[in-house]
């Protein structure tokens, strides 16, 4: 995994901030996170593959998507993430990103891999 200055340096980005919310919320594949974010799918995979090679997300190939899940079990950037998360609570854009995850079923079109956002929400369960 990177180190805690990689980490803050990710940080300052909002995309990969709201990035790393969702994740830390549930595994997501490239598209759901395209959805969630209204954003092209080059530019999510861009950020993505940045956090990967970092270290600080992982990848898993399902047929054709790619599922993504935090790196961040443990250590200061784990703690700095929940810290963060805890601290934003209240703001505007990263509380209507999770609202988007639990509330909808489809997230762009063609892409559906897990049949339905249920199974997301299962999984958080």
């Amino acid at each position: 995994m990177g180190n805690l200055y990689e980490f803050i340096r990710l940080l300052s980005d909002q995309t990969r901030l709201r990035i790393l919310v969702l994740l830390a919320q549930s595994d997501l594949f490239v598209c759901e996170l395209c959805g969630l974010l209204n954003l092209s799918q080059p530019k999510v995979s861009r950020h993505l593959a940045k956090m990967k090679d970092l270290g600080f997300v992982r990848m898993k190939r399902e047929g054709k998507f790619i599922l993504y899940s935090l790196a961040l079990n443990e250590g200061a950037s784990k703690e700095m993430l929940d810290a963060i998360i805890r601290h934003m609570a209240d703001d505007p854009m990263l509380t209507q990103d999770k609202m988007n995850l639990f509330s909808h079923d489809d997230y762009v079109v063609g892409c559906n891999p897990r049949g339905s956002s249920k199974r997301i929400i299962e999984s958080l369960e």
